[in-house]
């Protein structure tokens, strides 16, 4: 079906996986850093809930991004930051302690 790769595309393909590991070293680099908030987002999927608590606003963009329509799940994001009140679906960290005590617990040890 496919005919054998040439020299050039072989090494094209040797190049987007070194670029495609550099993006993942990046977003992981991205992932990991703290800008002084607390983000907890709350995914709704397929009748399953997911919790997590994020240190900086990327990640919680990059579920934004996937999840903005409903279409594939309901993402809930509680946060410190003034900054993302003009956010959808945006609530206080204090509104969220009183609404789920163990997702609090996890705060308060940050």
């Amino acid at each position: 079906m496919f005919k054998q790769k040439t020299k050039d595309m072989e090494e094209l393909l040797k190049q987007l996986e070194a670029a495609k590991s550099e993006v993942s070293r990046i977003r992981t680099a991205l992932h990991k850093l703290k800008d002084g908030y607390i983000y907890v987002t709350s995914l709704q999927v397929l009748g399953s809930e997911y919790w997590d608590v994020h240190t900086n606003q990327f990640p919680v963009e990059e579920l934004q991004d996937e999840y903005y329509s409903g279409e594939n799940g309901i993402l809930t994001v509680y946060t410190n930051n003034p900054e993302l009140s003009e956010w959808a679906s945006v609530h206080s960290i204090e509104e969220l302690k009183t609404l789920h005590y163990k997702v609090a617990g996890m705060i308060d040890a940050l």
